[in-house]
């Protein structure tokens, strides 16, 4: 079936740090589980982004698999807001486990190179009964009509950009997050269909060195073949 997406809100209280998709019109004002107040970023986010920093996020489920959380973070005029998410998940209670570098054919023909990482947190369930969450996170980033899962590469670009023709593009971290479903090998295919959809429509045209600001998509059909 088809993605629906909803916005995501954050409790702002270090100690719950839990994550609430909006369905509704009204977005709630408080966290369901503690009272605590809602944002669009999660307090480790906020700590580390820039004032100018463009955040858009959408939650997607199609009733086949745990959703799908996309978010994608546009640079402001400091380069700082573009990170590596290594930076930020340990922040949020996330433990990393293995990487690798993921290539993902894309429904307009390109493909597009992601960053994977095994990620597991723990997680306590309103019966106060604590497991182990465990998940997948996949990042990349575009700009300047160029496209790389190394930030490395990514601030040689802009540095080059800079020095060379005096300018500085605008870059967009791209990240898409889910739970384990019947193990990592088909969960993973699973966010490589959903990516090889999504991404051309988050991104745009990218011969046009400008990220799309407009964000993920309400709805969108995995059966697309253009964007």
């Amino acid at each position: 079936g088809d993605f629906a997406g909803s916005d995501v809100l954050f409790c702002q209280n270090p100690a719950c740090l839990q994550s609430s998709p909006v369905d509704s019109l009204v977005p709630p004002v408080a966290c369901p589980k503690c009272q605590s107040p809602l944002a669009t970023l999660s307090p480790a986010e906020a700590s580390l982004l820039p004032p100018d920093t463009l955040v858009l996020r959408k939650n997607y489920g199609d009733g086949n698999g745990p959703p799908l959380l996309v978010s994608v973070v546009l640079s402001g005029m400091d380069r700082l807001s573009i990170h590596r998410p290594q930076n930020c998940l340990p922040s949020q209670g996330y433990r990393i486990g293995l990487s690798r570098n993921v290539s993902i054919p894309l429904s307009r023909g390109d493909s597009v190179d992601f960053r994977v990482l095994d990620i597991d947190q723990l997680a306590e369930a309103s019966s106060g009964t604590r497991t182990i969450r465990r998940g997948i996170f996949a990042y990349t980033y575009a700009g300047g009509g160029r496209k790389t899962s190394s930030q490395l590469m990514m601030m040689f670009w802009i540095a080059a950009e800079r020095l060379l023709h005096k300018q500085a593009s605008r870059w967009a971290y791209v990240s898409i997050a889910v739970d384990l479903d019947h193990g990592t090998d088909a969960t993973l295919e699973r966010l490589k269909r959903f990516t090889a959809v999504l991404y051309p429509l988050v991104m745009g045209d990218e011969s046009s060195k400008r990220p799309s600001q407009t964000g993920p998509p309400r709805t969108f059909s995995p059966r697309s073949s253009h964007p």
